[in-house]
Order: structure tokens, then sequence, then C-alpha cells
């Protein structure tokens, strides 16, 4: 079981959404604290399962096709149920955590909204302090609009100056965190 269960999730992985989710197994009820910082959005965990249905025959006589077509059924059923989940909720989080612009009807973020939301914004770096994981997410008829704004905000003096100050911070705190676990 423990192998279906890793190849679903290994499907669920290669989802061009999905996929990019950094994703934590939890088998408790809630509520779940999915905000860092100020007042977290206290919610019910949204239970998210699938079944895993194949015969006993398949099983015994190894039969690969039938395992993999289980194995397929399994994770598109569970691939929908967790971006149906996601998107259900997308908004609150993002209202909760302060990330998110009310810009309806306009399309794409200003440059001046893109300061705000990187001023609010906790912002990942990876081991060597390359920005990660940023993603703006529009509409597709607006992704022209989208491209151009990204570039523009990687121009901007302000959005460059914020970002290095969230990466200098990220550094003094990974150094601290370095620090402690070679002392001990």
């Amino acid at each position: 079981m423990e192998f279906f269960r890793d190849a679903v999730y290994g499907i669920m992985r290669e989802d061009r959404l999905l996929g990019e989710i950094d994703v934590v197994h939890d088998r408790h009820d809630g509520p779940i604290r999915n905000v860092r910082g100020g007042q977290p959005l206290d919610q019910p965990m949204q239970v998210a399962s699938f079944q895993f249905t194949i015969g006993i025959e398949a099983l015994t006589t190894t039969d690969i096709d039938s395992l993999a077509v289980a194995i397929n059924n399994s994770a598109t059923e569970y691939i929908e149920l967790q971006s149906r989940g996601f998107f259900a909720h997308l908004n609150e989080v993002c209202e909760a955590a302060g990330t998110s612009v009310k810009n309806i009807g306009q399309g794409v973020p200003t440059i001046a909204q893109m300061r705000e939301l990187l001023r609010r914004m906790d912002l990942e770096f990876d081991e060597h302090g390359m920005l990660k994981g940023l993603r703006l997410i529009v509409h597709p008829s607006q992704l022209e609009r989208a491209k151009q704004i990204m570039k523009e905000a990687e121009g901007d003096a302000e959005c460059v100056r914020i970002v290095l100050e969230k990466r200098a911070e990220w550094l003094k705190n990974r150094a601290a965190y370095t620090d402690r676990a070679l002392s001990r």
C-alpha cells in the first residue's frame, strides 16, 4: 500500500500546478494554521484522500497493466480533489496572508501594487540565496501584461531593494541557524 500511495504522490508531483506546491502529508483533523504571522486563518482541514480499487487477481498474478491503470486512475482522482480544494480556499488564504491585491477588473497588478506585495510577502530563497517560488497567477488573457509587469518589477529599483533586504534577512537567519546547529 505504501508503494501505491508513493506512486500516486509521485504522479501528483509531475502535475503542472500541484507539482509546484510543497506538500506536507499530515494525518490530523485540524485546525490548521496555514498563515505565518499575524492572525492565522483557522479552518477545519480539508480531507483529501483517494480510494485505490484493484482486483485480487491483478495482485496475485502481478498484472502490471491493471496495476498501472489503477494507480493512474487513483492519481487522477486525487489530483482533481486537491485542485478543487486548492482553488476553493486560495482567495481566503491569500487575503489572510496579505498576499493579494484588490484589482477587480483591472487585470494585472500595477508596479506600485507589486511593490506592496513584495513588502508583505515572505519571500523564499534557495541554498545559494537566489529568489525562488515567486509566482504571479493571472488569467490567460492577461499573460502578456503579466510578463511585462514582471520584467518591469525586475528592473524597478524599489522592488530590487525590497528583495535584497529580504534576502539579507534570510541570509542572516540562515547564518544564525547554521551557527546554532554547528555549536551543538
